[in-house]
């Protein structure tokens, strides 16, 4: 896992080629003016835009077939 700021998410493409389409999406569009869905970015890339409460515990997620990047536009 890599916790980081957004404005670093560059410096990651080195680990796959996908970043580099994630990163080009979020410089592209304004997430607060996207109807929340999932956006088919390109070459694997999916962008899935949800508005929710977090659960409040400590937890984090990992997964082995896809790289997961989660992006709070509002709040923390």
């Amino acid at each position: 896992m890599i916790f980081d700021k957004i404005e670093n998410l560059k410096l990651y493409s080195a680990f796959n080629s996908h970043f580099d389409d994630m990163v080009k999406f979020i410089e592209e569009n304004d997430f607060a003016a996207l109807p929340c869905g999932s956006y088919e970015v390109g070459n694997g890339v999916k962008v899935s835009i949800a508005e929710y409460e977090p659960a409040g515990n400590d937890k984090f997620e990992a997964h082995r077939n896809f790289h997961d990047v989660q992006y709070a536009i509002i709040g923390n």
